[in-house]
């Protein structure tokens, strides 16, 4: 899976928030590398839709995603259980990594968070372990640094 690809998805309307400084001014922090990682991104998911990698349940489930619905909201709306939609979301997400490389892989994001802030082997694996694990979205004690 593609963790950074899903948390940039799931919060589309944050970083576009977060960009204009909060007073909603047609000022755009165009440098802000979250943003444009999210520009990646969303040009990836346009380019897959475009060549039919993506169908259209997967690009229905995508746009409420990026509204800001939950898995449980998304399985209720589209009619399918939350397992489905949660492996149709991880592997679209797993598309768009694999296309992209890098720092929107799983490996390369631990690389460039290794990099970026110093992190131990230790600290490296915690988080290794954090972005594989089923309990990603709920704060567990067990992954703390």
């Amino acid at each position: 899976m593609a963790w950074y690809v899903e948390y940039l998805l799931r919060n589309t309307y944050q970083i576009r928030s977060d960009i204009m400084g909060g007073n909603r001014s047609s000022i755009v922090d165009v440098d802000d590398p979250v943003y444009n990682d999210l520009l990646l991104v969303e040009k990836t998911v346009k380019f897959l839709i475009s060549k039919k990698r993506i169908s259209p349940r997967e690009s229905n489930i995508l746009d409420l995603l990026i509204l800001g619905n939950n898995v449980n909201s998304i399985s209720y709306k589209v009619k399918l259980t939350r397992v489905t939609v949660s492996e149709i979301i991880s592997d679209i997400c797993y598309r768009v990594g694999f296309i992209l490389g890098g720092l929107f892989t799983d490996a390369g994001y631990v690389d460039y968070m290794e990099e970026k802030y110093g992190l131990t082997p230790q600290q490296c694996d915690i988080a290794r372990k954090y972005i594989t694990s089923n309990y990603k979205y709920s704060v567990r004690r067990q992954f703390e640094i």
